[in-house]
């Protein structure tokens, strides 16, 4: 669920975190992307463009409560598994990317010109 204002967090955040905040100009397509894969549902405005507390509870309750909103609860939970499994891959890739220029730099030093011989 998202809703506005506050501050900015990238859509990502949701399945870290939970309920979450956001405002930012791609809201609107984040909130329509979230909808769309089927991890969240979006809260309607009334006809003043307000968000009515009732429907907030009922859209709340149908995602976290129901049975019904066991489907977007899964798929939440299949989405922060790959977006973590996909954080790891790339740290896993960054700390191998240190380790090699770690090897490469104590290669160089290694060399015997590069020794002060006192």
């Amino acid at each position: 669920m998202f809703k506005t204002p506050g501050k900015a967090f990238p859509a990502k955040e949701i399945f870290f975190r939970g309920f979450k905040t956001l405002m930012s100009r791609d809201m609107p397509l984040n909130v329509r992307l979230v909808k769309e894969v089927g991890v969240g549902l979006e809260v309607m405005r009334d006809e003043n463009e307000r968000f009515n507390g009732k429907e907030i509870a009922q859209v709340i309750r149908k995602v976290i409560v129901e049975e019904n909103g066991k489907g977007i609860r899964n798929m939440a939970k299949g989405f922060t598994e790959k977006i973590r499994r996909k954080g790891d891959e790339e740290i896993d890739g960054a700390v191998e990317e240190l380790k090699s220029s770690k090897n490469s730099f104590d290669e160089v030093a290694a060399h015997e010109w590069l020794v002060d011989k006192q």
